[in-house]
């Protein structure tokens, strides 16, 4: 039970956050996790609003306003209001974030490699069921 409640509080994700940053840092890469998922997911459709990102990656929308700005700062993102509707935000890659991504899905498919290492298949389907259980039970 003891590593039910570590995997629930967040320990697990904490080591890989940890082991993420340590990989991007050894290839003096200036990415946080939070950063590197927030690129990933525009790496796969550039354009997402704010709130699209919030849900791809779980995070409430003050985080994710002052994670953008912060990539913003660091010229790895742009973000552009909507014609129609000047509440909402669109976000964009800039060339500097599009350069990045050879590099930076080498190093994070390396990280994930080194932290599944001695898992087949089966157990991580097993193990994104789970998750995906928890997730959703928690939802409600």
């Amino acid at each position: 039970m003891r590593l039910v409640y570590a995997i629930l509080n967040g320990a697990i994700s904490d080591v890989l956050r940890k082991l993420f940053e340590k990989n991007f840092a050894s290839y003096q890469v200036e990415l946080s996790s939070d950063e590197w998922t927030v690129l990933n997911v525009l790496w796969h459709g550039e354009g997402a609003t704010q709130m699209q990102l919030c849900n791809a990656i779980l995070k409430d929308k003050p985080t994710m306003s002052k994670l953008l700005a912060s990539m913003e700062r660091k010229e790895l993102v742009s973000r552009r209001n909507s014609i129609a509707d000047h509440r909402k935000k669109y976000v964009y890659l800039t060339q500097k974030s599009r350069n990045m991504r050879e590099k930076c899905s080498f190093i994070a498919n390396k990280t994930l490699k080194q932290a599944l290492r001695g898992l087949n298949v089966e157990e991580l389907l097993t193990a994104q069921d789970v998750f995906r259980t928890i997730l959703n039970n928690s939802k409600t």
